[in-house]
């Protein structure tokens, strides 16, 4: 098991919106979570997925970790297209322990096919109703 990371602040920002990774960097924040999933409508998911997706390789200000908050379901192509330089983990909401388990297969997969150790990607997981914790 990696270490556990603790961070005092995230910035949330929509994946398409310019200048969130300056405004993060600027503002002393210790992670941005670039969104995809979470504040936008499900008519404009394919479009916020392919803004990350474009975000993918871009330089990232140094001391300051980046998110994907994405849904479940969708970690797979997300991470597969996303995780480039830019991305250290992703943010997902889940309903329970399967969800959990689910999640975590699809990013040992991605890191054993772009060659990452295991663990290297972080994973930030947000209880999505009381459910998750029976």
């Amino acid at each position: 098991m990696g270490d556990m990371i603790i961070r005092r602040s995230k910035l949330v920002a929509q994946a398409w919106q310019t200048g969130a990774l300056e405004t993060a960097a600027r503002c002393g924040a210790d992670a941005l979570v670039l969104d995809a999933y979470y504040t936008i409508p499900e008519s404009r998911r394919a479009e916020a997925l392919a803004a990350l997706t474009a975000l993918a390789n871009a330089p990232k200000p140094a001391g300051l970790d980046v998110l994907a908050w994405i849904a479940g379901a969708e970690a797979a192509a997300a991470l597969a297209a996303g995780l480039g330089s830019l991305l250290d983990g992703v943010v997902v909401v889940v309903e329970g322990a399967e969800d959990v388990q689910s999640v975590d297969g699809i990013l040992g997969s991605v890191e054993e096919r772009k060659l990452l150790p295991p663990g290297k990607v972080q994973l930030d997981l947000v209880l999505g109703s009381t459910r998750a914790l029976a």
